[in-house]
């Protein structure tokens, strides 16, 4: 039956999602949010190059990690969403991405949502990427920083 089927599907993704978050980010048993009650999206059109996924969200006036923000990362064109949570120092990975496109989307109630393409290649330098949540003029502000060791 289609319960049966749901539960069988179910039993086999979250331990692969389990595999995608890294020590100590949340697990996939926590609630995801589809979708985070922000301001408006702010879209970076350039690709970021990389070899993994990982960094930090900081509020932008001090750079304390902001926990519970929301990751989903989808490779592109259209591959399935996997989402995370940001851990208690801000701090987030993905793990095990294959190399290709991905899209990846952030979001924390009350601020810009962000959105911005990486291209995972293991041959690229490692780096991670710094998401500011802060106040700007017009109310909030989200920005994207790329850090290269």
């Amino acid at each position: 039956s289609r319960s049966v089927m749901r539960r069988s599907y179910l039993s086999v993704v979250f331990p692969l999602l389990a595999l995608a978050i890294g020590p100590g980010v949340s697990s996939a048993h926590e609630p995801i949010r589809e979708r985070c009650m922000h301001m408006e999206t702010i879209e970076y059109t350039d690709l970021f190059v990389s070899r993994s996924l990982s960094g930090r969200a900081v509020f932008s006036d001090g750079g304390v990690g902001i926990s519970d923000v929301q990751i989903a990362v989808r490779s592109l064109p259209e591959g399935p969403k996997i989402h995370l949570h940001s851990d208690e120092n801000g701090s987030f990975k993905f793990k095990a991405l294959a190399s290709g496109t991905y899209e990846v989307v952030s979001c924390f109630d009350g601020f810009d949502a962000l959105a911005f393409r990486v291209r995972l290649d293991p041959g690229a330098a490692d780096s991670s990427f710094l998401l500011h949540l802060g106040p700007s003029e017009t109310g909030t502000s989200t920005t994207l920083e790329q850090v290269k060791p």
